[in-house]
């Protein structure tokens, strides 16, 4: 008999009951092996357990939300990352995914859209809601920039060091 490797997750948060409460629901799952650790420590854990994917929460108290992406993907460039957070996806989802990540999904999406997500991103593919692929989409036809959409926001139009700026500021 056959047994395929189980996928290693390193899930990343900033708060332990968040990520302790992860990795008891994604270790249901055979198919995982799945370990949690606070976002201050992913770097070394990340190093230490080699995972193949890493849940990260890139909200953090610190600021600096890009960069904690940034700082794992410059020396892990290979790990397969989704950024699960509560951050407005708007904002931060094409941010996220133009730096590295592998994927986006809010904290408000159901265990099940996880799951599936965590298995696109496992398979190679990438992820993003179809509420950020829709706005995506009609950026991308309406050129120049309409006025009226979610990207002309003035917080969207900062670069990823004004962002980190404007969340030290509160």
């Amino acid at each position: 008999m056959k047994h395929s490797k189980k996928l290693k997750i390193l899930i990343a948060d900033q708060y332990s009951i968040v990520a302790e409460g992860l990795r008891l629901l994604i270790s249901k799952d055979t198919r995982y092996e799945v370990t949690a650790t606070s976002t201050e420590y992913a770097l070394s854990e990340i190093e230490r357990q080699g995972p193949d994917m890493l849940l990260l929460d890139i909200c953090n108290a610190k600021g600096g939300s890009i960069g904690v992406l940034q700082n794992i993907l410059c020396r892990f460039a290979k790990l397969k990352v989704l950024v699960f957070t509560a951050l407005v996806e708007e904002v931060y989802a094409q941010r996220t995914l133009a730096v590295g990540a592998k994927g986006f999904l809010t904290k408000a999406e159901a265990p099940e859209v996880l799951f599936q997500v965590i298995e696109t991103i496992a398979k190679g593919g990438m992820y993003v809601s179809e509420r950020v692929r829709n706005i995506a989409f009609a950026d991308w036809i309406a050129r120049p920039p309409n006025p009226s959409s979610l990207h002309s926001s003035l917080v969207v139009k900062l670069s990823n060091r004004e962002l980190e700026v404007f969340e030290l500021l509160g």
